[in-house]
């Protein structure tokens, strides 16, 4: 007969094998952002969300125009906005030289068809177009039924320019007079200032004063986000400090400490609204002495409507 403990023992192991049997048998779970067979058997674009345990989807690459339409129309109809930018911006990464017309197609055709309208996403996109396809897009815009409006070129150019500033400059000094506007102005700035500070700071000195309130407030924003607060407050204090002595400062250096100014009482605004968080407002005080003097301004022309 087997002894008591030996009985235990025996148990144990005919336990153990069951359950082990019973793992084996099971199928292995689906690693997040697979689809499952069921999913892949029913048909289901596993685009179309997230899985059945709220992972995040599996991303598609496509490998051909047809893949890149379907692409770009699945982005553009998605109800939810924050999947919707998150999908567009899938797109984004998948924009070439030699395919963002494809792309472009389909957001004319989900706004003729389906009434659909994407402004948020069409200026990121042109953005996009503008860095990897720059000089070909400004020449389309400016042609096939474009050059009247300016809003493509606009944002083409912006994009060109955050890649490749001096080349994004150059054309604009090469248009005529009357197309230099406040736009490609301020598009050109911006632009330079998100890739280097220094060369778009230089070329401010060049805006004509009538686009000044347009153009340099808008770089003045991208200069904050390059350099920082303090940062740009520093390159506007350098930049005034060049000014001869007893001459007025230029209509570009007035609206840049305008802006500065108006941006370091919303910091201090919102800073007294939210005491617990830390928080520092940036002097202001040195450039407050240079600008609001009375020899240091002169008339300002009436900001652009």
């Amino acid at each position: 007969m087997l002894k008591s403990w030996e009985r235990w023992v025996w148990l144990g192991l005919v336990i153990a094998a069951i359950v082990l049997s019973r793992a084996v048998s099971q199928p292995m779970p689906a690693k997040s952002g697979e689809s499952t067979g069921a999913a892949a058997e029913s048909g289901r674009n596993p685009r179309q969300g997230a899985d059945a345990r709220g992972g995040r989807v599996r991303r598609i690459h496509p490998h051909d125009e047809n893949g890149m339409r379907k692409l770009a129309n699945h982005a553009l109809s998605t109800p939810a906005r924050t999947e919707r930018y998150q999908r567009v911006m899938e797109m984004l990464d998948e924009t070439t030289a030699e395919n963002w017309q494809v792309f472009w197609q389909q957001f004319i055709g989900q706004t003729l068809n389906e009434g659909r309208v994407h402004e948020t996403e069409w200026s990121l996109f042109m953005n996009r177009v503008g860095e990897v396809a720059g000089p070909d897009a400004m020449a389309y815009f400016s042609t096939h039924a474009q050059n009247e409006f300016t809003f493509n070129r606009r944002e083409v150019l912006d994009g060109w320019a955050t890649a490749d500033p001096q080349a994004a400059y150059d054309w604009l000094q090469n248009q005529p007079e009357s197309e230099r506007n406040a736009e490609f102005w301020q598009s050109v700035l911006d632009g330079a200032a998100a890739r280097d500070s220094k060369l778009a700071l230089k070329w401010l000195k060049e805006v004509p004063p009538q686009f000044a309130d347009q153009a340099v407030r808008g770089t003045v924003g991208s200069l904050i986000q390059s350099e920082g607060m303090e940062g740009t407050i520093a390159e506007l204090t350098a930049m005034a400090a060049e000014v001869p002595a007893g001459a007025p400062m230029p209509s570009y250096l007035q609206v840049f400490y305008r802006e500065l100014q108006a941006r370091t009482e919303r910091m201090d605004w919102l800073a007294k609204s939210y005491p617990d968080i830390e928080s520092h407002t940036p002097e202001m005080e040195g450039l407050t002495g240079i600008f609001e003097s009375d020899e240091a301004t002169e008339p300002l022309l009436p900001p652009l409507r």
